[in-house]
């Protein structure tokens, strides 16, 4: 398979051929695109303790990609980062702006006390 060219033929690529793609070194449109998010600020909604470094947080910003981010936040916040490297396939940020609480994400709403009881 020619690595220059990556269009996606369902009839004529085998499982091999996406395992392949999928295990590829990033040296392509997608280590520009991160490297390009370095130094912008982003919009990014906080889901879960950062399981590779402790004292972090992961989220995913507007592109979905996902960020790696220290500061003080909680799972559900919305928060304003500041993109500040890359490890490897992590993208790496600190929060720049307080973070806004979405009710409805971190389970402080009244709808959401009423989803449980309905359960």
């Amino acid at each position: 398979m020619d690595k220059s060219i990556h269009r996606f033929d369902r009839h004529s690529t085998t499982r091999t051929d996406l395992i392949d793609l999928e295990n590829a070194p990033e040296d392509g449109l997608a280590i520009r695109f991160r490297r390009r998010l370095v130094g912008r600020q982003l919009r990014v909604i906080v889901e879960q303790p950062d399981r590779k470094r402790p004292g972090r947080w992961t989220g995913r910003c507007d592109h979905y990609e996902l960020i790696s981010m220290d500061g003080e936040c909680e799972r559900g916040d919305l928060v304003d980062v500041r993109v500040t490297g890359l490890d490897g396939s992590d993208t790496l940020a600190t929060i720049v702006e307080q973070p806004v609480q979405l009710p409805l994400l971190n389970g402080n709403s009244p709808q959401s006390t009423q989803m449980e009881t309905c359960r």
